[in-house]
């Protein structure tokens, strides 16, 4: 780009009076070489040199630009990102990164950027934002995730002619070595003084208790319990069958049953507890068909796996009296009665899938068996993550010791 230069053609000039004469500022910029001339572009006749410089960047832009007028826009990145959410993402990728994008959106980027003006986000508002997940102690694949969606809606809104250039290029993240030392989110193994109290705060009466005891007796995550259906248990044999989990369809917005994480579909064994607990459920919502009647609730399932009045119909475990299905939100009000009225503040209904992993351990349970349990894609998740070193653990540690050095005196 050429360099732009300014004069005032007035300087030195006076009038038939004898006066100075009025400012007139010019500005001058080469373009192209044409037949072996550069094209000179010129205008003048400004009362201010500043007024020539803003002039003369604009001329220069829309040169630069194919002869196109930028004009700044005051549209909001929020508005940018619906944009190209609807023209962009979801006729281009798959409903999955479509699910992942919208995630990533909703949590961390709308909140952190999304009320600011497009135009107004610079380098270092992007480069704060990392930083920020950073300190945080958010994973380097979560942080260059998000700066990938970033980066790739602000190259959409370079195109649309919304913005100049693409404020999140060339972000500085943190080194691979920097970010391992990070540990993740920690979550404890729940004491059985608290379990106690959990499961008497919602006995076998209330709709939450067989939802709590699925994830604490078998290892499920949230969207396998709610997908869970009874042609997937077999109460004679004792065990059932991970074969969904319950997630929200954004598009159609509904509720839908899709395969679990990972595609770790699965065969858990059942204790005797929950096994005559499903047993006992399962009676109790056929009489409950029978009472209600035609008023019962009867949820059907399409080729798409969306839950809702059309297609077979499907027998979710998860339901209530009238055969309306329970959806995974209602986790969320648990996890407000365990922290506010027992006084947990560190539980989260992931916690008791956690503290049914440990347990295993505890008692003995090879780590390879607990792995398939929990549908983990490799050991070291399960090792690194969901095992945690308890009283019980250090304990058993001691006792070997003891049993080892006392065999070699």
């Amino acid at each position: 780009m050429g360099v732009i230069s300014y004069r005032n053609r007035s300087k030195g000039r006076v009038t038939k009076e004898g006066r100075p004469c009025k400012p007139s500022w010019e500005y001058r910029f080469y373009g192209a070489t044409i037949r072996g001339k550069r094209t000179c572009f010129s205008k003048a006749g400004f009362p201010t040199k500043a007024a020539a410089i803003a002039a003369g960047t604009k001329a220069q832009n829309e040169y630069m630009s194919t002869g196109a007028v930028f004009q700044e826009t005051t549209m909001s990145y929020a508005d940018c990102l619906d944009s190209w959410m609807e023209n962009y993402v979801k006729i281009r990728c798959a409903p999955t990164t479509v699910r992942n994008y919208e995630t990533y959106l909703r949590a961390y980027i709308r909140p952190a950027l999304g009320m600011y003006r497009l135009s107004a986000i610079r380098h270092d508002t992007v480069q704060r934002f990392v930083l920020d997940l950073y300190h945080r102690r958010y994973a380097r694949s979560t942080m260059v995730n998000l700066l990938a969606v970033i980066s790739c809606s602000m190259r959409y809104a370079k195109r649309q002619g919304w913005i100049q250039m693409n404020p999140a290029e060339d972000i500085d993240l943190p080194s691979p070595r920097e970010s391992a030392v990070l540990p993740s989110k920690q979550r404890d193994a729940i004491p059985r003084e608290v379990i106690a109290q959990i499961f008497e705060r919602f006995p076998e009466s209330h709709p939450s208790h067989l939802p709590l005891m699925l994830a604490y007796h078998c290892g499920l995550r949230k969207g396998e319990v709610f997908g869970l259906t009874w042609d997937a248990i077999d109460l004679d044999e004792g065990y059932l069958i991970v074969q969904r989990q319950m997630q929200r369809c954004r598009e159609r917005k509904q509720w839908q049953l899709v395969q679990p994480k990972y595609n770790s579909c699965r065969r858990v064994r059942l204790d005797p507890v929950i096994w005559d607990l499903l047993r006992r459920t399962r009676e109790h919502q056929q009489k409950r068909r029978i009472h209600y009647g035609e008023l019962y609730t009867v949820t059907h399932i399409d080729p798409q796996g969306c839950l809702g009045e059309e297609g077979e119909e499907v027998e979710l475990v998860n339901i209530r009296d009238d055969g309306s299905f329970m959806i995974p939100e209602v986790v969320h009000n648990i996890s407000l009665v365990v922290r506010k009225e027992l006084g947990y503040k560190i539980f989260d209904f992931h916690s008791l899938r956690h503290t049914h992993a440990t347990e295993l351990c505890e008692n003995g349970v090879n780590l390879k068996e607990i792995q398939r349990r929990l549908g983990h894609k490799n050991l070291e998740v399960t090792n690194r993550v969901y095992l945690h070193a308890t009283d019980a653990m250090e304990r058993e540690s001691v006792e070997i010791l003891k049993r080892m050095y006392a065999m070699g005196t």
